[in-house]
């Protein structure tokens, strides 16, 4: 048998904590591809995401292919705003169900960000198209 431990203080910030958690559990999934061309800038991030206590939990293709789906939780006992950047701007946002099905469209800034508000121990979804 194996396993693997983290041991780590922290003080009082619950967020830091579950936070790194997380990244501790999670393992990185990725795909690879050909070298190719494209219009990307050739460093940057994919998607940006603050929020306090937000934990990411997928990204992925909707599943009726139209945009790219967000979701994450709250880890706090407090709300929190969360703004989503990619690395092109966000073209269109709208909050949606487990499901996919939408709820309604989220507020975009003039940079093409995306934000949303997470009430406590939330699940959140976003359906972003770029």
């Amino acid at each position: 048998r194996e396993f693997e431990l983290l041991l780590f203080p922290w003080d009082v910030d619950e967020h830091a904590g579950t936070q790194t958690a997380e990244a501790f559990q999670t393992g990185l999934r990725a795909a690879g591809t050909s070298l190719h061309g494209g219009t990307l800038p050739h460093q940057g991030a994919f998607l940006s995401i603050e929020g306090r206590g937000f934990c990411l939990t997928a990204v992925k293709t909707a599943e009726d292919g139209d945009g790219l789906i967000v979701r994450g939780y709250n880890s706090g006992a407090e709300p929190t705003q969360i703004t989503i950047a990619g690395i092109r701007p966000i073209q269109r946002a709208t909050l949606s169900r487990l499901d996919e099905a939408p709820l309604g469209p989220l507020h975009l800034d003039s940079q093409g960000r995306a934000s949303l508000h997470a009430g406590p121990h939330a699940i959140v979804t976003a359906r972003l198209t770029f």
